[in-house]
């Protein structure tokens, strides 16, 4: 009941402050409300903020993460062409360092073998110019030699036609045969000569086509020497064969001699005996000798014999049966007569060329001719059936087999002769042909030369303007990469900046989310709880005043809290604003980036390009320098196979070469080692007769040598010094030094010490070695 009437009270008051009060009360619900749509509005706009900035920050992060992934992809892309770009750097810089070395190597490797090829053609030049000239020394000894034989011949012939002229028929077949002899060997051997020359220049000849020039000229000089051996080999012989047959010659001209000497006897001994039938049995228009023997005018001494020798034959068949003491005389003087007789005809049969016989027509009628005695006729050997005497002028007229072909011999090996001549000459023009080759094939080694040269050069060029582009290439590739590294570095520091100013935007936003959950919370309850209290008024004024109070209070809070709320809500706009700002600044600039960051990309892709058209060309011009060094490298292989045989021999003569230097060394060493020891030697004689000298002027002089007299060592010639003082020799007593005196030897019946020099050591000590050897003695005063 108190209630209800304080209730009543209460609803009986006043109604302006009633009124008031109420009206202040929904001013605030009203200004509560509002706050709280305010709040809730704003809550919205910053969740929808909060929304547009998550997604800004995921599509800020997704644009990161793609601005990262073309950042790693144009880093991988620019590493790539980097080392695209160093390999072709790399590859070109090597293909322009093999190139050049390929160039060097053949040009020096074309030096060297147009120098071989010129020292290999001078030497072949040479050795056939010093080949030829001694083969036709060697050809000229030979024409001289065989010139000097036939004008030995043509004297001796001429020498046999004299005596043949003074002597007769019968000395012509000995003095002939030995001087036909060396005449038909010498054809025989020109002709063995002529054919091997010819075979071998043939030979020669038609192995020319297949062989170089330096196996021909090889050849030739091969042949030549063997030619001028088997010559001089040839003509040595025949030179001692003529020496035997002068000598024979002598011996048949002292035989012949002889005989004439019995013939005259004979002679003498028949005029003695009055046997004058010999005299009428001559032939007409011969003479009588003022010795008796038979001389014809038209006859030379050989015939003489012949005549003589056969009119004594007949004497000697007419008086067999005449006895006389001096019967055994004749037998003897006609048997070697008729031994002559034979010789004569076999000569004569060799002698005559032309088949007839030398034996003059006189000599032919001495055969008719018949002799009278006691008035008996007594016929020739030929009419009264002699077989010997006409066997041997049938084989005297018959020709001569041997002497025809001996001249058709020297006939062939005259044009054979002269063939080997032409040949010669032949081989003279293919020599001349092969200098001219070896001219042209030179000058065309020289144009090869200045080509290369050209191409060198201009290759050289080439690769400095490569280099050069290769330079300004790889600088502004680090230009590049300095500005790139540079606008990666700001990059990177402003997302760093950036990830920290979100990261303390999000913590501001979480602490302004927890004191908005709060004071979110704070007012829902208490506007929950308003709405769930039961209106339950105090009943007193003083708890009613309590409660407004309260009220007041709260209402209080709410304001500040409110304008806290206010003005949190300002910053955080003008935050936001900022950071909108912010963010408009930052795409800007990432959009400005991202432009320049496309456009340098451009760029390097462009001069990506054209370092790639650059290297296509590079590599187009390596391929023409590979094909012309392969070109060069063909080149060369034909012109070593050219040289193949060149070289063999230039081995060949190298180790020719080195073989005689080895020879000559040995032998210069040889010859210094005996020059040494000679030297060695010398000394030691002039060492030993000094010593001789002085042990046998020992007994004349004092041994004895004062200090002051000598003033060097008498054996080093070293002068004395303080620390080299001066010793005696106990034997000789010469003065030494202490390195001479290095000897002792034991004397005395206390076998006392003695120190004694080199020679006197030798001396007393017979079982040691001498003094000289171990090494010279020093030179004598």
């Amino acid at each position: 009941m108190e209630t209800s009437s304080e209730v009543e009270n209460f609803n009986r008051k006043p109604d302006g402050e009633e009124g008031d009060l109420n009206s202040e009360v929904q001013g605030l619900l009203r200004r509560i409300e509002k706050l709280e749509d305010e709040k809730q509005q704003i809550r919205e706009e910053f969740g929808h903020q909060r929304a547009k900035m998550k997604e800004l920050y995921l599509q800020k992060e997704e644009e990161l993460k793609r601005g990262a992934v073309e950042q790693s992809r144009l880093l991988a892309d620019v590493k790539r062409l980097s080392s695209e770009l160093d390999e072709a750097k790399s590859q070109l810089v090597v293909a322009g360092f093999r190139m050049e070395s390929d160039l060097q190597d053949e040009k020096r490797k074309c030096h060297e073998e147009i120098a071989s090829l010129q020292q290999i053609v001078q030497e072949t030049v040479e050795e056939s110019s010093s080949s030829r000239s001694k083969y036709e020394s060697e050809v000229k000894q030979l024409r001289k030699a065989y010139e000097r034989l036939e004008s030995e011949n043509h004297e001796l012939r001429s020498l046999l036609q004299q005596q043949q002229q003074q002597q007769g028929t019968a000395d012509k077949g000995e003095k002939e045969t030995p001087i036909l002899a060396p005449g038909i060997m010498l054809s025989a051997v020109t002709k063995t000569l002529a054919r091997k020359v010819v075979s071998q220049l043939g030979a020669d000849a038609s192995s020319s086509s297949q062989d170089s020039l330096e196996d021909s000229m090889r050849k030739v000089n091969k042949y030549a020497q063997e030619d001028a051996e088997v010559l001089r080999s040839l003509v040595i012989p025949l030179e001692e064969e003529i020496q035997a047959l002068k000598e024979k010659l002598r011996y048949t001209d002292q035989q012949l001699r002889k005989y004439e000497g019995d013939k005259d006897e004979i002679i003498k001994w028949t005029e003695e005996e009055g046997d004058v039938s010999v005299k009428e049995m001559l032939p007409v228009g011969a003479q009588n000798g003022p010795n008796g023997e038979v001389v014809s005018p038209t006859r030379d001494a050989g015939s003489k014999v012949i005549q003589t020798s056969s009119l004594d034959s007949e004497v000697h068949q007419s008086q067999v049966t005449t006895s006389s003491p001096k019967v055994n005389v004749m037998n003897t003087s006609f048997t070697s007569i008729s031994s002559l007789n034979e010789l004569q005809a076999c000569s004569m049969k060799k002698q005559s060329p032309d088949g007839h016989s030398p034996v003059p027509e006189d000599s032919k009628s001495l055969t008719d001719v018949t002799v009278e005695k006691d008035g008996e006729n007594v016929g020739s050997p030929v009419s009264q059936g002699h077989p010997s005497g006409n066997i041997r002028w049938q084989q005297a007229m018959t020709p001569c087999d041997m002497c025809s072909n001996y001249e058709a011999q020297l006939v062939r090996a005259q044009q054979r002769g002269r063939e080997l001549e032409k040949q010669i000459a032949t081989h003279e023009r293919t020599i001349e042909r092969y200098r001219e080759d070896l001219t042209k094939e030179s000058g065309f080694r020289k144009d090869m030369e200045e080509k290369w040269n050209e191409k060198k050069e201009e290759h050289k060029m080439q690769v400095a303007e490569l280099k050069k582009k290769m330079e300004t290439a790889e600088e502004t590739l680090q230009e590049l990469r300095q500005t790139y590294m540079q606008v990666y570095s700001e990059v990177m520091n402003q997302l760093t900046s950036l990830t920290q100013q979100r990261e303390q935007v999000q913590e501001q936003l979480n602490k302004l989310q927890k004191e908005n959950d709060n004071l979110l919370g704070k007012h829902s309850a208490h506007s929950q709880q308003l709405q769930n209290e039961m209106i339950d008024w105090p009943d007193k004024v003083e708890d009613l005043q309590v409660l407004l109070l309260k009220f007041y209070e709260e209402l209080i809070a709410a304001k500040v809290a409110k304008e806290t709320m206010e003005e949190q809500e300002q910053t955080l706009r003008c935050e936001i604003q900022l950071i909108r700002d912010q963010m408009s600044g930052e795409h800007e600039e990432r959009v400005s980036m991202e432009d320049s960051l496309t456009q340098e990309l451009n760029n390097i892709k462009t001069q990506l390009h054209k370092y790639e058209k650059e290297r296509h060309k590079y590599k187009a011009t390596h391929e023409e320098l590979e094909k012309l060094v392969k070109n060069s490298q063909r080149t060369a292989m034909d012109f070593e196979a050219q040289l193949t045989d060149a070289l063999k021999v230039k081995k060949q003569l190298e180790e020719q070469v080195a073989e005689l230097k080895s020879r000559v060394g040995s032998l210069q060493q040889e010859l210094d080692n005996s020059e040494a020891v000679q030297k060695d030697f010398v000394r030691l004689s002039q060492s030993l007769q000094v010593q001789l000298e002085r042990i046998r002027e020992a007994d004349t002089q004092v041994r004895w040598q004062h200090d002051e007299d000598i003033e060097e060592c008498q054996g080093c010639r070293n002068g004395f010094s303080f620390t080299r003082s001066k010793q005696h020799c106990r034997h000789c007593g010469r003065i030494f030094c202490i390195s001479c005196l290095s000897h002792t030897v034991h004397s005395g019946p206390n076998q006392r010490p003695s120190k004694v020099c080199d020679v006197c050591h030798t001396l007393l000590v017979r079982d040691t070695a001498p003094y000289f050897s171990t090494e010279p003695p020093h030179t004598p005063d």
